[in-house]
C-alpha cells in the first residue's frame, strides 16, 4: 500500500470559522479528485484496473487530502522491485514509463514467475512524485483561495 498526503495548514484563528472549514474541505475533496483522476490515468489502459480511494481530513494541526491505492501490483510498477523474477513474452513493450503520468497500449504479459528468476529489475514509475510535480504549483494558491472564499462567505461579501 501506499499513500500521498497533501497537507495545508491553517491558522488557528480563521479554523473556528465553519464556513472557512466547509471551503477549504470542499477544495480539498476536488484536489483529492484531480489526484485520483491523474493515478488513474496511470493505470487506464491495464486489464485488472486498481482502485484508488481517498479521504478528507480536518483537525486542529492539519487539514489534508489522502489519496491510496490497496493494490499490490500497483505497488510494484510504482516503486520497482531489486530483482525481477518473471518471464515475459518476447516483445515485451510496459505500459507505462517512469514519471509519466499516462498508461499507452503495450504488448506482451508474463508468462510466469519464479523465485528461482533473478533478472535485472526495471525503472520504478514513481507516478506520486509526478503528481506531486503537477498538483504543487498552484495548490497554496487554490488553498488560500477557498480560505478567503469561505471568509467572504461568513462576512457576507
Amino acid at each position: 500500500m501506499f499513500t500521498m498526503t497533501v497537507e495545508s495548514h491553517v491558522p488557528a484563528f480563521i479554523a473556528q470559522l465553519q464556513r472557512v472549514q466547509d471551503s477549504m474541505k470542499a477544495e480539498l475533496s476536488v484536489q483529492g479528485k484531480e489526484i485520483n483522476r491523474l493515478y488513474n490515468q496511470t493505470s487506464n489502459t491495464w486489464k485488472a484496473q486498481p482502485r484508488f480511494m481517498q479521504k478528507v481530513e480536518m483537525n486542529s494541526k492539519q487539514d489534508s487530502v489522502t489519496v491510496w491505492a490497496e493494490d499490490r501490483i500497483y505497488w510494484f510498477v510504482h516503486e520497482g522491485v531489486s530483482v525481477m523474477r518473471a518471464v515475459l513474452t518476447n516483445p515485451y513493450v510496459a505500459r507505462t514509463a517512469p514519471g509519466v503520468l499516462s498508461s499507452r497500449t503495450g504488448s506482451g504479459e508474463r508468462l510466469y514467475a519464479s523465485k528461482k528468476i533473478n533478472k535485472k529489475s526495471y525503472k520504478p514509475r514513481k507516478f506520486t512524485q509526478a503528481i506531486i510535480k503537477r498538483i504543487e504549483p498552484g495548490f497554496k494558491k487554490r488553498m488560500q483561495s477557498a480560505m478567503l472564499k469561505g471568509v467572504k462567505s461568513y462576512v457576507g461579501f
